[in-house]
Order: structure tokens, then C-alpha cells, then sequence
């Protein structure tokens, strides 16, 4: 945990900013995954220098200990599906002034209401352009494709329903790819008690969970 803390400090959040989207969209882990890995209660101790850093940065006194304790734990349960470049990304624009000015107020509701109404809308903007352009790009791979017209325009009516249809969380299937292809470089006794944790959280492994998905999600195709 020490070691994941030094790479992702506050130090970091110039560099998050800098590209938004990867940010938002990139691979980092979950503050839910954080705890898996690190154990219950890692995330929460990785948010407490990160709300400290903003207030300091604000000028004001440092948040009251079990106030600034429990605000980390409140947004790691609350948020647990924000992955931890995301939170960098909040604190780096609620210090850049994009979520107004305080004036030395800066206590731990309002930095919560900038969370949920402010950064929050921001990041499903970010996402939903995504999906949108890739969905985009299949619709215009598929209609350049030699197929029957009739096969195809069925295609493109069930990729619609799949995007309408979401039977399986996608921030689950992120956490089970990321296990799979161990897309944190964690260490095997680390990465055997994630994979562990996920099929007791979940009542499958991460293989079968990619599996059923994939054929559930044909299933409501057919």
C-alpha cells in the first residue's frame, strides 16, 4: 500500500489533469479494487493525503482529524466505482477553481457537493462521448462490410439493444478484465487473493463473469 501511495501522491495531479480523458477512461484501479488489493480501508487511507493536500492548498486550517477521516471513508464507500486518477482529477480542478470560489471555506459538504454535482455530470460527459464514437465506428465498419442488408440492419438493431441492455455492471467487467490480465503489474500472492475476493464478492471467477456476460449480453441480441 505504501508503495501505491507513493506513486499516486498528490504530486501527481498536474500530470492527471493534463490528459483528462485518460484520466477518466484509463486503466487505473477503482477505489473498490484499492481495497481488494490492499485490503478494507486502503482506499480511504489513500484519500486521507489527498484531502489534506487541498486543504492546505486552499489556505485554510487543516480539516478537524476525524472530519477529514471520515469524509475519505464516505467518498471510498460512496465512490468506490471512481478509479483513483479520477479523484486526482476532482481535486486537481476543485483547486483550479472550477467548482467556484470558497473563500476559505472549504469544508468537507461543499467538497462533497462539488464531487457529486460538479465533477460527477463532467466524467459521464467523458464517457458517454466515448461510447458514442465508438458506437459510431462500429455502425460505419459493419455498413461498409459486404452483407446482406437485411443481416446487417439486424446487427446494427441488436448492438443498439446491447448498449440499451446492460444485464452485467461494467465496472465489475472492468475489475474482472484487470484481473485477468493483471493490468496492475500486482504481485501473484497479491493478484491470488484478488482473484479470490472477486469470486466471494461475486459467486464466480473473473473468467466466468467475462464469460456470462458475453453470453448473456448475445442471448438479448438473438
Amino acid at each position: 500500500m505504501n508503495s501505491f501511495c507513493m506513486v499516486f501522491n498528490p504530486d501527481l495531479q498536474i500530470d492527471v489533469a493534463n490528459n483528462e480523458e485518460r484520466a477518466i477512461l484509463g486503466k487505473s484501479p477503482t477505489l473498490k479494487v484499492i481495497d481488494i488489493a490492499y485490503g478494507e480501508g486502503s482506499a480511504a487511507q489513500w484519500l486521507l493525503p489527498q484531502v489534506h493536500d487541498l486543504s492546505s492548498y486552499c489556505g485554510v486550517k487543516d480539516l478537524e482529524a476525524r472530519a477529514a477521516r471520515q469524509m475519505a471513508e464516505i467518498i471510498a464507500n460512496e465512490y468506490s466505482y471512481l478509479k483513483a486518477t479520477e479523484l486526482m482529477l476532482f481535486f486537481y480542478r476543485f483547486k483550479a477553481g472550477k467548482y467556484g470560489q470558497f473563500y476559505g471555506r472549504v469544508d468537507p459538504l461543499i467538497i462533497m457537493e462539488a464531487l457529486r454535482n460538479g465533477f460527477l455530470p463532467q466524467r459521464t460527459a467523458v464517457i458517454e462521448n466515448r461510447e458514442k464514437e465508438e458506437y459510431r465506428k462500429q455502425r460505419d465498419q459493419w455498413a461498409k462490410t459486404k452483407m446482406d442488408p437485411e443481416k446487417r440492419e439486424q446487427l446494427l438493431k441488436n448492438l443498439e439493444k446491447q448498449k440499451m441492455e446492460e444485464p452485467y455492471s461494467k465496472e465489475t467487467a472492468e475489475q474482472a478484465k484487470a484481473i485477468i490480465g493483471n493490468a496492475y503489474n500486482a504481485p501473484a500472492h497479491v493478484l491470488d487473493h484478488m482473484r479470490r475476493l472477486f469470486r466471494k464478492n461475486n459467486g464466480v471467477t473473473s473468467e466466468e463473469y467475462i464469460e456470462k456476460s458475453i453470453n448473456t449480453n448475445t442471448q438479448n441480441n438473438m
